[in-house]
């Protein structure tokens, strides 16, 4: 099997790139390490060193939301290659150094794992190394919605974030009269205040907003994992890691989904195995982990339940 990373001038992608070039080899498959401003056709119609998919590739694997990684994904997919999008981690504890977190997720084909990544039942024991409790559910006043940046609006082809949010505010105004608070991503400088709701500069955490959240709204955001092992219900309007276990229409704001403790359990178990850290890059771990899910995948073949996997 020939993997083949398209990674941006950034260092942390090299690292990426570097460990899981080091795992590939160890399990016997190829790799090699391409730069993403090759790939493509630019606005004028002038091709790249790879104006597509080269027929050697069996795995495309690209970093973020962002620049040319939707084009990536869809036509290696479209070809018929898997691929794998790499970015920060679920969970966003700082890793060594401070340039990356400590995880990085990997997802196989596609923006989010939902389609195959709560086949296999899990046993707890990697979910619980995170230190993550999943607490009783809670019963808040606040709608907090959760927006994203603009990169990630430009890969999922959705409006700019004000636009959306106003949108998505307006729709939750005419359902119910819960006081709605709008957190945009924290990180997104252009962020400005939404009519008929309230406005979070980003100075309160996560947590601290989440105690008094009856729900979490969010397309994609990574609060929905923390809101539902905070035990606040998320509806969930695009390919969120929380959509197993979340509620998907805005119509049913009064009467939201909210999942039994098992079937919660089984799906933060699950997530524990969507991301690795660099060390399970680097010595195979991760990438026989993903290498199993592609193979059964592209053959559309299901994985058989199985509590045996541990932690590393």
């Amino acid at each position: 099997m020939k993997v083949v990373f398209y990674a941006s001038d950034k260092p942390r992608e090299h690292v990426l790139a570097g460990a899981l070039k080091s795992g590939c080899e160890a399990a016997g498959d190829e790799f090699e390490l391409r730069r993403t401003d090759d790939y493509g056709e630019s606005d004028r119609g002038d091709y790249y060193l790879y104006p597509g998919p080269t027929p050697d590739t069996d795995v495309a694997v690209f970093f973020g939301v962002k620049g040319k990684s939707r084009v990536i994904m869809e036509e290696h997919l479209a070809m018929g290659r898997a691929t794998i999008l790499l970015d920060k981690g679920i969970t966003r504890e700082r890793g060594p150094g401070g340039g990356h977190t400590l995880y990085t997720k990997c997802f196989v084909n596609g923006p989010d794992p939902s389609p195959y990544f709560m086949r296999k039942r899990r046993a707890p024991d990697r979910f619980n190394a995170l230190g993550i409790p999943l607490a009783k559910r809670r019963r808040g006043t606040n709608i907090l919605f959760c927006g994203s940046s603009h990169k990630y609006h430009e890969f999922h082809r959705l409006t700019d974030p004000t636009t959306y949010a106003a949108r998505i505010v307006e729709q939750l105004r005419g359902l119910t009269n819960r006081p709605i608070i709008y957190r945009p991503k924290p990180s997104w400088k252009d962020a400005k205040p939404i009519a008929h709701s309230l406005f979070s500069s980003g100075s309160q955490s996560l947590t601290d907003a989440l105690r008094a959240a009856y729900c979490v709204v969010t397309h994609g955001s990574g609060a929905a994992f923390y809101a539902i092992c905070a035990g606040v219900p998320v509806i969930s309007l695009g390919p969120s890691i929380a959509l197993p276990v979340a509620e998907r229409s805005l119509e049913n704001i009064d009467d939201l989904y909210w999942p039994e403790q098992e079937e919660r359990q089984a799906w933060a178990n699950a997530v524990a195995w969507t991301q690795f850290t660099t060390e399970e890059l680097a010595d195979g771990f991760a990438w026989r982990h993903l290498r199993g899910i592609i193979s059964k995948t592209v053959k559309g073949q299901e994985e058989e339940p199985n509590e045996g996997e541990g932690t590393h």
